[in-house]
């Protein structure tokens, strides 16, 4: 295991105390773009606004499938023939680690995460601890059609396995020819969760610029930020809230029986928006 940064090593500490050993961590000095920086710990901030902007995530994107030099934020250009195609997606995810751990106060967060015993299907993108629980945040970023069912067969597997308290399906298409194919990720979740719909939620906010869904009853969202502006940090604050709002809703209808539980959802679902 590489020796663990703070938020790290808290995050292990945390799902030890769950009855969870991580076995590794993804180094963010070897496997993201960081590698490639003149000041590796000084260029991190710079590193992570870059990819704040989805214009230039977009700009490393295009590069990479068209096999051009990518340009980083240093001003450090990278030959195309030094550049892996999963280089993009593992920085992504460690963007993310790093949103979660900087923007939303996370008690830890880590990307590449792999865990004894965990179902098949790779590691776990990104893991963040909160007060309340664990979340975990699956991301696709690349080519759509790299997706396919058992990926995200496995996707809710690992979260059923984790136990957490949710978990949030981030799809980051911008500039890619495709759709997410939604079919895959329906029939995964019958085979795992039985009749679990997806319900759309409408968010009232011009930040977000996504499409999001709810599984009924799951705790899994999807933001689906796939011809929109992804803005990374308003997409995941709205699904974020959605999750408590609908936590909220759920420790009050409990009380009901289930027709009823199942009438007030829907209205739920309906009504569900923010500023």
């Amino acid at each position: 295991m590489v020796a663990l940064e703070y938020p790290a090593r808290i995050l292990s500490e945390i799902l030890y105390q769950r009855g969870k050993e991580v076995q590794s961590l993804e180094d963010p000095y070897k496997s993201t773009f960081l590698k490639f920086l003149k000041q590796k710990t000084a260029h991190r901030d710079l590193l992570y606004n870059y990819f704040t902007d989805r214009k230039k995530r977009d700009e490393i994107l295009s590069s990479i499938y068209s096999e051009d030099p990518v340009l980083l934020p240093d001003e450090t250009v990278v030959p195309a023939s030094e550049v892996p195609r999963n280089l993009y997606s593992s920085t992504f995810e460690w963007y993310v680690s790093e949103l979660l751990y900087r923007e939303f106060k996370f008690l830890a967060s880590a990307y590449g995460v792999r865990i004894k015993g965990s179902p098949e299907g790779g590691d776990f993108d990104v893991v963040g601890a909160t007060h309340s629980g664990i979340v975990c945040v699956e991301c696709k970023s690349g080519k759509p059609r790299g997706v396919d069912e058992n990926q995200l067969q496995q996707f809710v597997k690992r979260h059923n396995f984790l136990r957490a308290d949710y978990s949030i399906l981030y799809i980051d298409y911008k500039g890619i020819e495709g759709a997410f194919p939604f079919h895959y990720l329906t029939r995964a979740l019958q085979l795992e969760l039985g009749d679990s719909a997806i319900y759309k939620v409408e968010s009232k906010s011009e930040k977000t610029n996504a499409n999001f869904y709810v599984v009924e009853c799951a705790n899994i969202y999807i933001v689906d930020t796939a011809n929109n502006t992804g803005n990374v940090i308003a997409n995941l604050r709205f699904a974020l809230d959605t999750h408590h709002a609908l936590k909220s809703s759920w420790n009050f209808l409990r009380r009901f029986d289930q027709k009823l539980l199942e009438q007030r959802f829907l209205l739920k679902m309906n009504l569900l928006t923010t500023n």
